[in-house]
């Protein structure tokens, strides 16, 4: 886990594809998220060729942890962890646990014991302490702690009310008069109104 040897930040799987060709020009590489898949079976085209060896190293987004099973993965690197230990989400942790230890799940299927290589700048982070230790169980203790402090579920409700328009002066002026109007009620537990990363 703990290296300082990768520095590449911020890169797209088109980009990791350019750079793992550079490295690796006699493999076939491939990759597999939105740009390149138009249809469904575009990705399943794309998984056949890695089943079948004619695709010997694929690079994809997220969705290839989900539910997809291999008998000789050997390694499965993660660049840039830190993005999903870092979301603005109280269940950021819980969500990046859950996909780092599935994706461990995915290496070392067939005959050869697989790695997971995960690149952050925070290898002592709690998440990936719980992931290498695979403790869920003490993870989610410290998740609920937290949660209790803050008030977040499952010790409350959360609602989020998502004010849209064309104008954007119009939705300041509605939001701050429904912000107004809850506050009244709600005092300091209303969070807002706030304006979304990607408007």
């Amino acid at each position: 886990f703990p290296s300082h040897d990768t520095v590449m930040k911020g890169v797209g799987t088109e980009k990791i594809v350019e750079e793992l060709n550079l490295v690796f020009p006699e493999l076939r590489i491939s990759r597999s998220d939105q740009t390149s898949i138009k249809k469904r079976s575009d990705f399943q085209k794309i998984l056949d060729g890695f089943e079948s060896g004619e695709i010997e190293i694929l690079v994809g987004t997220q969705l290839l942890a989900k539910g997809i099973d291999f008998e000789d993965v050997a390694l499965i690197v993660v660049p840039d962890a830190d993005i999903m230990l870092n979301l603005p989400d109280f269940r950021s942790h819980e969500r990046a646990f859950q996909q780092l230890h599935q994706l461990s799940g995915r290496a070392g299927r067939g005959q050869k014991r697989g790695q997971v290589l995960v690149q952050s700048y925070q290898p002592s982070h709690v998440v990936l302490n719980a992931v290498k230790s695979e403790s869920f169980l003490e993870l989610a203790q410290n998740e609920l702690v937290e949660r209790k402090t803050f008030g977040y579920p499952p010790f409350s409700r959360l609602i989020e009310i998502t004010v849209k328009h064309k104008d954007q002066q119009t939705v300041f002026n509605a939001a701050a008069q429904l912000n107004n109007i809850l506050r009244s009620k709600l005092g300091d537990r209303l969070l807002g109104p706030l304006t979304p990363s990607v408007s």
